[in-house]
């Protein structure tokens, strides 16, 4: 049976493939769920044009699912620039509804519009537009081309612009042209081969591995985002990576503890390895050497929930002149569930405690930034005195409340100059402790999200060899006037201050006026701008209204912090 539309032999005859768009599809008909075929190998959309007109094919299903303009109802679009897409159908009384994930939202725009009737832009129908897009052509570094008017510019180099000039001509469909540029891009030669986000559906994994293969002095591989099936992580371990040194399989599906253990074995250099949002994946797929490891990223950095940790203290519920204010959501929500703990860490650092039987002298990794998000760490992990960077967001401390004033963890961390403890469930005098048994010149902190209280906020003040620039203490239920105040007034290094989300901060507020500090971050709060630009006086700080990350999901390492 054919779910949509039903068609006759001679209409299939003529077949023209007009978008195909690979994605995670889920298929409800009636309310009930339709089984999957697990024998396919594709799945997703793909639209032909037939005598008929243009039809969406749904790929992956025990049952044909054809879309036409017919049966299609309607959809819900407020998620589409994060690739995903409700479409609801209804013919003949059966009411279906597909739900789209990681999608390109360029394609699922495509398909809205084949949907609804309207015409899909092609190369040929953007040529015949009234205002066609101004190239604008840089023909070298130095020398570049007059200003084009007012329409819409791309800016390509000359080279890149002809590059793409060779796939374009002679051919119809922009996905075919995407698809086919990409695959180019990837068969080039050099000693980096990163995939873009929007790249990672078009290239097939024959073509990656042949750019592999390719580049014989391969340093840098990033294939954030890549599916990763049992298959294609087989054929990557027959590839050469004497010479790599960075590795990101951040995102990737599909990937498995013994997979990724036995692609590091091959990776005795391997200094960077970022392997943020793979789920399923435990300190097992760490059990190998790696003594030349500086940076490691693990875990989930979370996403905005706004019921997570909600009422996690006390007074979040907190009342301005009378008026009783509604709760602040608080908390970031994994996007996968890490299995990683702190022994992860141990594993590196004191290699001969994991040893098996019969191997030789192993060498502790040098780590010195080191990421932990939304792990499942109850015990802070070790340690070392190379440290620089250490990210502990959402980590589930257990201290006793007799062992918080002796507690130093970090007593050997002497380079140490970014922590990050944002939505950590620790209380305020295991925190206190934490930050007093530091002794290196800590640059930027982040308690976001945590119990810091005037006793914590003090413990920073006061700390003797603190210089800090950045502080970040957004969404705390205890932060008020007078700690805000203190702040500004003591820290004299500080640079840049975000209070967001901290509803006790009231008007009327006076704010010290400060002359290294440049941005103060106000968004969510009962301050306004304006209100602190005039207290401020000859101040040179932009206080802004908006919500700032300091860290920016660790997409460009060494860190820029704003």
């Amino acid at each position: 049976r054919v779910l949509g539309q039903s068609f006759s032999k001679p209409a299939m005859a003529a077949v023209e493939e007009v978008l195909r768009c690979h994605c995670s599809v889920a298929v409800q008909v009636d309310g009930k769920p339709l089984p999957r075929d697990k024998r396919s190998k594709e799945f997703g959309l793909r639209a032909v044009r037939l005598s008929t007109g243009v039809v969406v094919q749904v790929l992956g299903f025990m049952r044909t699912i054809r879309l036409t303009n017919r049966t299609f109802h309607s959809a819900m679009t407020t998620k589409i620039s994060e690739g995903r897409l409700l479409i609801r159908t209804k013919e003949n009384k059966e009411n279906m509804q597909l739900m789209l994930t990681d999608a390109q939202a360029g394609q699922l725009q495509e398909i809205l519009k084949i949907l609804s009737a309207r015409p899909v832009a092609t190369p040929r129908k953007l040529a015949r537009t009234k205002e066609p897009t101004q190239l604008k052509v840089v023909q070298n570094d130095t020398q570049k081309a007059p200003e084009a008017l007012s329409s819409p510019k791309v800016e390509l180099r000359q080279d890149c612009w002809q590059f793409v000039l060779q796939f374009v001509s002679g051919r119809v469909h922009l996905s075919e042209v995407c698809r086919l540029f990409a695959e180019e891009v990837i068969r080039s030669t050099g000693s980096s081969l990163r995939i873009k986000a929007a790249m990672t559906h078009s290239i097939p994994a024959e073509s990656l591995l042949e750019g592999i293969r390719n580049r014989t002095r391969l340093e840098l591989l990033d294939l954030s985002g890549y599916r990763m099936t049992s298959k294609f992580c087989k054929d990557l371990l027959t590839q050469n990576f004497t010479h790599l040194r960075h590795l990101s399989l951040r995102a990737c599906r599909g990937l498995s503890d013994v997979a990724l253990r036995a692609l590091l074995r091959k990776l005795p250099y391997l200094r960077h390895l970022d392997l943020l949002e793979v789920s399923a994946l435990s300190n097992r797929a760490m059990e190998v050497q790696l003594p030349e490891l500086e940076t490691l990223l693990l875990g989930s950095l979370g996403r905005r929930s706004p019921e997570a940790t909600a009422s996690r203290y006390e007074n979040s519920r907190v009342e301005v002149s009378g008026e009783v204010k509604q709760r602040l959501p608080v908390g970031d929500r994994p996007s996968i569930n890490s299995c990683f703990t702190h022994q992860v860490l141990e594993q590196l650092l004191l290699p001969e405690l994991f040893a098996q039987p019969g191997e030789g002298q192993m060498r502790p990794a040098p780590l010195s930034f080191v990421v932990l998000a939304h792990c499942d760490i109850q015990v802070f992990p070790r340690a070392c005195a190379s440290l620089r960077h250490l990210d502990l967001s959402g980590a589930m401390l257990q201290l006793p409340r007799a062992a918080e004033e002796a507690w130093q963890p970090l007593r050997v961390c002497h380079q140490l100059q970014v922590l990050s403890l944002a939505s950590a469930e620790i209380s305020a005098g295991a925190l206190r402790s934490c930050l007093s048994s530091l002794p290196s010149e800590l640059k930027a902190l982040d308690l976001s999200d945590t119990a810091a209280d005037f006793h914590v906020v003090r413990a920073v003040i006061q700390h003797e060899r603190f210089k800090l620039t950045h502080f970040r203490l957004c969404r705390c239920t205890r932060m008020d006037n007078l700690m805000l105040s203190d702040i500004l007034w003591r820290i004299h290094t500080l640079e840049v201050m975000d209070v967001a989300g901290c509803r006790s901060l009231t008007l009327p507020f006076e704010c010290p006026a400060t002359h290294r500090l440049r941005l103060l971050c106000v968004a969510q709060t009962n301050l306004t701008p304006d209100s602190l630009r005039q207290t401020m006086g000859n101040s040179a700080a932009d206080v802004v209204p908006c919500p700032m990350n300091f860290f920016d999901s660790y997409r460009q390492i060494p860190l820029r912090l704003p």
